[in-house]
């Protein structure tokens, strides 16, 4: 089984790959051409705006976390008529949470976006336009949760990528459509964003009844099923909402204190944080339904290798680019937008060193979340990070700049690591001493090495001009490789490397 399971993960990995750097181009691209668009402001707005949506949303990422977890399991025990009553109670529940938002969206919501946030009054129309299209997406998106979570558990990576791609491509179409549009660039923009969700949330959902039996929803009432997702739901709201505060609640933040300009260098550093992420989320989208298959059959041993190489290669995946990128960072992000905000090198820098520390943390959040025992996981770690606010507002009071908020999170997510592998050792048996030794210090040598080895070089070469850094980048990227190959791969994943490499060049 691990064999083959192995297989299946390095399979799906590719698969999710190979989408990925076609999104990562196309999403690069747009970026700019958007943002040279609309302008540094109408882009902080269209950010800023549509995050209001996204804090609303806590519920249904909770209720997609539960969703994705009781499918697995159930597909994991191979119980067909269990999964398809899961299925149906999960799409009903979805319902009810597309309602509530939609609540919340147009009483809360839109006293907040029309009394608090910072938008000039020429363009409060606009970003109203924004603002609807943005609750109907997220309406969307809520009720489309239970098809992308069964594609996942069945681990059908090929049809999400293909279906991705063709995201991919309407995202250049809208591009386009923007760039000769004759309306309101912004509102052109928010309402063709609109029409693409609607489109690929048709495709799956087509694709989903087709092919699963248990995508064909019975009108039901379970209790016995209701309650422990609904149960799983209140707790993994809290980890939602704190979620929320690292990401649209610094947002506006930042807004209030510093204006849509800055949220505009957030916003970038964000794409390129979410692009470089997709290096290890992809992997761990693949890992994923292995860790709580794996759970379900009572397979503790290959449980804990899971959680101990995701954790690992998730970071090293993420070091091998991370690592030119930060070294780069002002080059690059000129060479990429013709009008770079204020603010947005630190910010790129802080972004993704705080992404090489969650990398490590997610597998043991997968792992932990498996078990569905999270509710004192939860309440620990959600007021752990919720802190993040408080502390924030307070520096800006004092007329700290900006940065600090990466700063701050940086030292909570430090934190929130070391709380969940405790909870890791207590829940599923992974011991403390050997994640700590094998993976986190593992982690911070070859990371540590890897930034002290570029800034030397730095120093000594100090690239410039397009040619120079592309070189320079290449050279820090096979560096980073080479550090990893020798430090942090054992001598019989070595092996394997070798095995497959040579395997795939002497192939006829």
């Amino acid at each position: 089984m691990s064999y083959s399971s192995n297989k299946i993960i390095a399979k799906n990995t590719m698969t999710l790959y190979l989408r990925m750097f076609l999104t990562m181009i196309v999403g690069l691209y747009t970026s700019r051409v958007v943002l040279a668009t609309l302008g540094v402001e109408d882009f902080g707005i269209y950010s800023v705006v549509g995050g209001i949506v996204s804090m609303l949303s806590f519920i249904n990422a909770a209720m997609s976390l539960s969703t994705s977890r009781f499918l697995t399991f159930e597909i994991g025990r191979g119980d067909v008529c269990r999964t398809q009553k899961v299925f149906s109670t999960a799409f009903e529940i979805h319902i009810a949470v597309s309602l509530l938002i939609l609540f919340l969206a147009e009483t809360v919501g839109l006293w907040f976006v029309v009394n608090k946030l910072v938008i000039s009054e020429d363009r409060m129309i606009a970003a109203m336009w924004v603002y609807q299209c943005s609750i109907l997406s997220m309406i969307v998106s809520v009720t489309q949760v239970p098809y992308n979570a069964v594609i996942i558990s069945h681990e059908k990576m090929n049809v999400y990528a293909y279906v991705e791609l063709l995201n991919v491509l309407l995202k250049l179409l809208v591009v386009y459509f923007l760039l000769i549009g004759k309306a309101d660039r912004l509102i052109l923009y928010a309402v063709l964003q609109l029409c693409v969700s609607i489109f690929i949330a048709l495709i799956y959902r087509i694709y989903s009844k087709i092919k699963y039996e248990e995508c064909r929803i019975i009108w039901m009432y379970d209790k016995h099923i209701i309650k422990p997702m609904l149960g799983f739901t209140v707790w993994s709201i809290l980890g939602n909402v704190s979620y929320i505060g690292l990401t649209q609640g610094v947002n506006i933040l930042l807004n209030l204190f510093f204006g849509p300009v800055v949220n505009s260098a957030r916003a970038i550093a964000v794409q390129v944080q979410t692009t470089l992420n997709s290096f290890w989320t992809n992997f761990l989208t693949a890992i994923n339904p292995q860790i709580i298959k794996s759970y379900a059959s009572n397979e503790v041993s290959r449980l804990h290798e899971l959680v101990s190489m995701g954790s690992l290669y998730a970071f090293f995946l993420m070091l091998i680019f991370t690592v030119p990128v930060i070294s780069e960072t002002p080059y690059l992000l000129k060479l990429w937008l013709n009008n770079v905000p204020d603010y947005t090198v630190v910010f790129v820098r802080l972004a993704l060193l705080l992404s090489l520390i969650d990398c490590i943390s997610e597998p043991l959040v997968n792992a932990i979340k498996a078990t569905g025992v999270i509710k004192i996981y939860q309440i620990v770690v959600s007021i752990i990070l919720l802190s993040i606010l408080p502390i924030s507002y307070i520096l800006f009071k004092h007329n700290y700049p900006p940065f600090y908020v990466y700063i701050i999170n940086i030292v909570i997510s430090i934190l929130c690591l070391f709380v969940r592998v405790y909870f890791v050792n207590n829940i599923i048996g992974i011991s403390m001493n050997y994640f700590m030794l094998n993976v986190i210090m593992k982690a911070f040598i070859i990371g540590g090495l890897s930034f002290t080895i570029a800034y030397i070089l730095k120093l000594f070469f100090q690239p410039s001009g397009f040619l120079f850094t592309f070189i320079f980048c290449i050279f820090l990227f096979f560096i980073t490789v080479c550090l990893i190959f020798f430090l942090g791969l054992k001598k019989k994943e070595r092996k394997m490397v070798y095995f497959y490499s040579n395997k795939f060049f002497t192939k006829d």
